[in-house]
């Protein structure tokens, strides 16, 4: 497949096979055309290199493509699509299919789920490879010298040889959206594995990157160590939410498992660590220092942007809202200046504005309950450092307080609760009540976790005083659900009920009301 064969099938197809998806984060622009801005084409690990360092591809009848294309959606930007590209019926259907290329007969699928792309990575990353293409280059690039080993596990006794199966187990993750420089999951993963001692999370394998024309460089995945887990603590906890609702008359049913306030409070220890080692890295990027003015000036300016677009973003989806969401949009529009005051941490009643602001240093930046592996022992393993997938990798990257985190896995154990409630068919006022009640006592076992924690280690990344914690982690909270009302309008409208009732309740906290 040439390059003119490839340019022809992408101008075939339509931009909804791709906006559509749930990776794409500009759902509301409505974009109705891209362009194939850049492209590679390679067929499998198996290829032999060329004497112009590329692969060596033949065309063979049958025989499916990778593409390793670089789409580019007006007002979006760049976006990185793996794309197999064969005859129709010739890869697996469990393959998200992209689109049917009518006039050859061809579909596209998403290769960022296939045994071809997983192998492909791997290997071109172990051999240092680079990979031209039209306009410039992807560089795989091994990070962990040479993996974890191989897991090993035994068949039987009852053969004359031994046998045993020997798998090597990795995870690969796929940015979309470009952003310049290195994504912070790779450049927190290996600060984590090579300068520290904390081993609660996957230790970074290999890199891949795209360099355009112009040299600038952008990570368009990384594989890391896989970690043994029974899922994520997010699954675990809505499993169990689900049951207590379904019966509310049970006693004590979050007694033990991942939803017990025992796990929830290992949780913020393990945060806890996470924020001490993070701390502890000495490299540029990194730090921790006290938090000064320039500190505030810069979440306060970034409070009001997250201000406006979520106040904007309600005004213009307030027609397709239900009449619950409706409400509670309404309320959030009716405050915006006290909106906008308590994320700015102005107008807290009672002298409740922090006078120590505690540290700022390198944060995982979007920890919530999805980003948290259980492990078969019980115990956690954090994952995906990226940061906040709608926020300029500027703001990824810049010191932040560790506030931020907890108030991100404080909306998320609300995220758990009251998306328990919107599940329920019928919620009775018991099950209302118990969500609630699970919501409060989570909210203080994961607080008491962490803080006895940071007590045992000796570092205090927090203000000391209860009365300035409690203020700086509350304007945060305030500040991520208004980020998960732009989201959830832009992603999944139908969720957006649980972040504006989550606004509601935290400036009612607060002291807030309507103007």
């Amino acid at each position: 497949m040439d390059a003119a064969s490839v340019e022809a099938v992408f101008r075939e197809m339509d931009a909804s096979a791709f906006t559509g998806v749930r990776w794409y984060r500009h759902k509301a622009l409505q974009t109705d055309s891209f362009e194939l801005s850049d492209f590679a084409v390679i067929q499998s690990e198996h290829d032999a290199p060329a004497v112009d360092g590329g692969l060596n591809v033949q065309d063979e009848p049958g025989v499916p493509r990778m593409v390793l294309a670089i789409l580019r959606f007006p007002g979006a930007g760049d976006y990185f699509v793996p794309a197999l590209i064969g005859p129709s019926g010739m890869m697996a259907e469990s393959l998200p299919l992209l689109g049917t290329v009518a006039g050859h007969r061809w579909d596209v699928r998403d290769a960022a789920v296939s045994d071809e792309y997983a192998n492909l990575i791997p290997w071109l990353a172990g051999a240092g490879r680079q990979l031209p293409t039209l306009h410039g280059r992807f560089e795989f690039r091994l990070v962990g010298g040479g993996g974890h080993g191989w897991r090993v596990k035994k068949v039987g006794d009852a053969y004359t040889n031994t046998i045993a199966i020997a798998r090597r187990g990795s995870a690969l993750k796929t940015f979309r959206l470009l952003t310049p420089g290195t994504n912070p999951d790779v450049e927190i993963g290996v600060a984590l594995a090579k300068m520290t001692e904390f081993r609660e999370t996957p230790r970074v394998e290999a890199e891949v990157a795209y360099v355009g024309a112009d040299g600038v460089r952008y990570s368009v995945a990384v594989q890391t160590e896989e970690v043994p887990s029974v899922g994520d603590a997010w699954e675990g906890i809505a499993s169990a939410l689900d049951g207590a609702l379904r019966i509310p008359e049970a006693e004590h049913p979050f007694a033990v498992g991942p939803a017990s306030c025992a796990a929830i409070s290992e949780l913020g220890a393990t945060i806890a660590r996470l924020h001490a080692a993070l701390a502890s890295v000495d490299a540029p990027g990194f730090g921790c220092r006290r938090a000064d003015e320039s500190d505030v000036e810069r979440w306060d300016e970034a409070a009001r942007t997250r201000a406006d677009l979520a106040v904007d973003a309600i005004a213009d989806c307030m027609g397709s809202l239900g009449p619950e969401a409706q409400h509670a949009a309404a309320r959030v529009l009716e405050s915006q200046s006290s909106v906008r005051s308590f994320v700015c941490g102005a107008s807290i009643p009672e002298g409740a504005v922090p006078m120590d602001l505690g540290h700022v240093m390198r944060c995982h930046g979007d920890l919530h309950l999805g980003q948290i592996l259980v492990k078969p022992d019980g115990g956690y393993a954090v994952i995906d450092f990226e940061g906040e997938p709608l926020a300029p990798v500027e703001e990824r990257r810049a010191l932040a307080s560790p506030a931020r985190d907890i108030a991100g896995m404080l909306r998320s154990l609300s995220y758990a609760a009251k998306g328990a409630v919107v599940r329920m068919p019928k919620c009775s006022q018991d099950a209302y009540e118990i969500a609630d009640a699970w919501e409060r006592e989570s909210r203080e076992a994961f607080l008491s976790g962490y803080l006895a924690e940071e007590r045992r280690g000796g570092r205090r990344l927090l203000p000391p005083d209860d009365v300035d914690r409690t203020a700086l982690i509350r304007r945060f909270e305030i500040e991520k659900a208004l980020y998960e009302v732009n989201y959830e309008l832009n992603n999944r409208p139908d969720w957006s009920i649980i972040p504006l009732t989550g606004v509601c309740r935290l400036i009612d906290r607060a002291g807030g009301g309507a103007e």
